[in-house]
Formats: structure tokens, sequence, C-alpha cells
């Protein structure tokens, strides 16, 4: 599915423009935002050579307020920013994110969770040591709220260029 790029910068985003995650190739994060500024998301340049991966809206049937529509604009700004700086921009659903890392649509946010930790080596301290504790920190300590929906994300591009779904494998 085209050549693999070293970095992803994964966003979910949200009117005030997007929780991200930046990810190496491997999936390893370097560094998470909540609540990030788009005109920051769009300097693009800091981030190298990447591929902005992004949770676009979609459509349940129920009715939708102005935040929805605020999210919309703000994707199409990072798309619009991509394009500009000849970066990859590459949208996803929820639930095509849902599917690739627990293997069936309907499931839920704790199960995405539950994949998310699969995923990362046990290193850390404490009862989750994928995440850790400040003393012994694992592979995903600091991320918090919506910042695992944007690794959820990442992770769901680095399977599309990796050719394998990611609930199948025994790591990244």
């Amino acid at each position: 599915m085209g050549e693999p790029y070293i970095d992803v910068l994964a966003i979910d985003p949200d009117p005030c423009g997007g929780t991200w995650v930046h990810l190496d190739g491997t999936g390893v994060v370097r560094e998470h935002h909540r609540r990030e500024e788009i005109d920051a998301l769009c300097d693009l340049a800091r981030f190298g050579h990447c591929v902005v991966a992004v949770e676009l809206m979609q459509s349940y049937g129920m009715p939708v307020g102005l935040s929805i529509f605020e999210s919309c604009y703000r994707i199409g700004e990072l798309m619009r920013a991509c394009k500009g700086n000849g970066v990859t921009f590459w949208p996803t659903t929820r639930k095509q994110v849902v599917s690739t890392l627990c293997g069936k649509a309907n499931a839920k946010d704790k199960n995405v969770r539950a994949a998310l930790l699969d995923l990362y080596p046990a290193t850390g301290g404490g009862k989750t040591p994928q995440i850790g504790t400040k003393a012994q920190p694992g592979p995903l300590y600091g991320l918090a709220a919506d910042e695992w929906s944007a690794l959820a994300i990442g992770l769901c591009y680095l399977y599309s260029v990796k050719q394998g779904p990611l609930w199948a494998r025994d790591s990244l």
C-alpha cells in the first residue's frame, strides 16, 4: 500500500483543533498533546517526513450540534495544509479503527484500550505496566483522554502499510 512513512501524526479532531500523537514508523510514541490548536498542527514542517492520519466525522443518523461542524471545518483546514505542504493525508473512520484494532466493528472503547495495551510491552511499573508509573514509566506513560483515540488512529495507519491486522499479531 505504498511507501511506509517514517512518522505518523495521528489526530483525533475536535472543535479546538485536535488531540494528537506523534508516532515513529514502529509505533513508538514520540510526543502527545491534548487540544492543540489547528494552526499549530498545520505547521507540519516540525514533524519532518510524516503522514497525517485523521479520524473523519461519520453520520450515524442522529442530530449533531455546532461542535461537530467545527470539527469538520478543522479537518478541512488540516487537509488543505497537508496538500499545500506535500504531506500525505490519510483519512479514516471510527469503524475502520475499531475493526483494525479489535477485529470487529462493534467493539467498545474499553475493548480498543485493551487492544492498544496488548500491542505494547509491559516494561513499566504498577498494575498496567504498558502505562507504568512516574517512577517506572512504560511506553504509554502520560497518555490521557483523547490521546488514546489518536494512538488508535495512528496504529490503524501503521496496519495499512504493514499489511496485517494488528489484533492478529504478537506485537508491533
